[in-house]
């Protein structure tokens, strides 16, 4: 989310999926036949599971960015984000004075919901609120710090106000969250 965030492009809707599997993958992607996918597998402390995110962006205007240079940069920051060369907050910090989009934006209030009852192995985050550039990023990077693994994430954007929900679970235990500390 920063490596494509410092490029001044939004997410604006996303599926995330862990899976078990390049198979599962694979099996995933096979309706969309016009579109190119690069499932070679990379090393991994995950064991053999597969991260596959599916992102749909917008340029800055909120228009299909076709630039084939800007996003050359974007894949040469994703290789070297996901080598461990640099990642994505150093990217966004390297190149804020890109990222200041100024533009009038209505109030959005912020809430973010948590519950244990809709999955089986996960805590569900729901998190609305308003949108900006970054705020994928910024959520996924939260996350992380918290220890947390996201299995699933569901992230749409709806005008100027984000409905993204994630199944967590702690990344040690890989149980659901219930210290109402933690979860505060």
């Amino acid at each position: 989310a920063g490596c494509i965030a410092s490029e001044r492009l939004f997410i604006v809707s996303a599926q995330v999926f862990s899976l078990g599997s390049l198979s599962e993958a694979e099996m995933l992607l096979e309706p969309a036949t016009d579109l190119t996918y690069d499932l070679t597998p990379a090393s991994s402390p995950t064991q053999g599971r597969v991260a596959l995110d599916v992102l749909y962006v917008t340029d800055e205007r909120h228009q299909l960015c076709d630039d084939p240079q800007r996003w050359a940069r974007v894949k040469q920051r994703l290789a070297e984000a996901l080598a461990g060369e640099v990642d994505g907050g150093e990217l966004l910090e390297r190149h804020q004075s890109a990222l200041d989009i100024d533009r009038a934006r209505p109030q959005v209030r912020t809430e973010i919901r948590v519950t244990n009852r809709d999955a089986r192995k996960e805590t569900v985050l729901d998190v609305f609120g308003p949108d900006r550039l970054c705020a994928l990023y910024l959520i996924a990077r939260t996350l992380a710090e918290q220890g947390l693994s996201i299995s699933l994430a569901k992230i749409s954007t709806q005008g100027d106000r984000l409905a993204d929900g994630f199944y967590v679970s702690d990344v040690v235990t890989k149980e659901k969250l219930t210290d109402p500390q933690r979860i505060a």
